[in-house]
């Protein structure tokens, strides 16, 4: 998951309309280390992919991102709301018509699944 999300940082960062200074304040991470991870130079830890989520998940426009590009797997969301396996994780995603329009205008024409890019 951390590699996965180092993968989308900088469209996360362009989302919020900050540079690396500004976006290692909001999550603790310091300017050369979000360099070093943003350019898979290093991998972020557990500690930093949880303070990424937390921001992103003050902001729809990100928790959209991230959910309609399945950057994080069901069971990230499963132990985030600490809910056993056979439990079906509860999604507080409300998406915008015009997401879910976007999606539907885009779909099938990646075939990484995603619809957002650089």
């Amino acid at each position: 998951m951390c590699v996965e999300m180092a993968k989308h940082l900088p469209m996360i960062r362009d989302i919020l309309h900050l540079n690396q200074k500004n976006f290692g304040k909001m999550t603790g991470i310091s300017t050369d280390r979000l360099s070093r991870i943003e350019n898979r130079h290093a991998v972020m830890t557990w500690s930093q992919l949880l303070s990424v989520v937390s921001v992103c998940s003050m902001n729809m426009p990100t928790k959209e991102y991230l959910f309609m590009n399945n950057v994080l797997p069901t069971e990230f969301f499963q132990y985030m709301q600490q809910l056993e396996e056979t439990i079906p994780p509860i999604y507080n995603v409300v998406l915008r018509d015009e997401v879910i329009q976007s999606y539907n205008n885009l779909k099938g024409a990646r075939k990484d699944g995603t619809i957002w890019e650089e």
